[in-house]
């Protein structure tokens, strides 16, 4: 199902036609409801179109902002002049924003956009009151992608990685090459991730595939294992990697929804305590 936002301000919402555009959508003001922030982040070589539906699934309780990241605009080539720090301050400004506006504030990312929702709750535990992941990379399924470093020097691009997705006819718009340097960028930022979940304090929801051909049943596993803060897991088990546009669309939507509305709220959706209160940040 396809969902429109009732306001998109002064943004366009990706399409087939133009997938790669990113967006935000404020939220309606209701008197007596709790609001946040949420940024949402696509994955490598993908598009915001790729998580288009799911951001505007929270709409209009909530704002949104799905950001298109540094070389994910136009081509494989613009990815491959990109690093994993270019991502994430990318990330990290659209957070600021959102700060700005609300008390609590969720990150949610699907692949690598899991990895720097991650990455944010660990180097900014103060800005980040919750996350949600879809199916995270932290480690990869194909075992050459681990010596892209080496490889880079010698090869340019790969085959696309892209619409890993068991909903037929369902498209992601991923770039059609994937660059070398761009795969040891994301390594780094897997691995740079993976070394600080123990600093993951806020509670993290991971929406996890049965079957994924894109990334390793460790990646979850880890998060599990190594974060402070409470993790509770749902599997998927009708999507493959890219479950957002998937046949688990609809959970995967409806989860994220409880979490948003719980931590608007001021409440674990996990243990269903209360969240640490923030001195910064104000309710737009």
């Amino acid at each position: 199902m396809t969902l429109s936002a009732p306001d998109p301000g002064n943004s366009a919402l990706p399409s087939e036609q133009d997938p790669r555009i990113g967006f935000t959508v404020p939220a309606t003001p209701v008197e007596g409801q709790s609001r946040a922030g949420v940024l949402v982040l696509h994955g490598f070589t993908g598009s915001v179109y790729s998580v288009r539906d799911w951001a505007l699934s929270l709409t209009p309780e909530h704002s949104v902002s799905a950001p298109a990241l540094p070389g994910h605009e136009g081509s494989w080539e613009d990815l491959a002049d990109t690093t994993w720090q270019d991502w994430y301050a990318a990330a990290a400004r659209e957070l600021d924003a959102l700060r700005e506006r609300h008390e609590r504030v969720v990150v949610a990312g699907l692949s690598m956009g899991g990895a720097l929702a991650l990455r944010l709750a660990e180097t900014r535990p103060q800005d980040v009151d919750g996350v949600v992941v879809v199916n995270p990379a932290l480690s990869l399924r194909n075992r050459a992608a681990r010596t892209a470093g080496v490889v880079r020097r010698f090869v340019g691009s790969t085959p696309g990685i892209g619409n890993d997705v068991a909903k037929p006819g369902a498209n992601e718009h991923a770039y059609e090459r994937t660059p070398v340097a761009g795969v040891a960028q994301l390594n780094r930022l897997m691995a740079v991730t993976t070394r600080g979940l123990g600093r993951v304090e806020a509670p993290v929801l991971v929406l996890r595939s049965r079957q994924d051909h894109i990334v390793s049943d460790p990646s979850h596993e880890r998060i599990m294992r190594e974060c402070s803060g409470p993790v509770e897991t749902v599997i998927l088990p009708n999507s493959y990697h890219v479950a957002t546009l998937d046949h688990d669309a609809p959970t995967v939507n409806a989860r994220t929804r409880g979490f948003v509305s719980a931590v608007a709220s001021g409440i674990c959706p996990i243990t269903g305590t209360p969240l640490p209160q923030k001195g910064n940040g104000h309710r737009d």
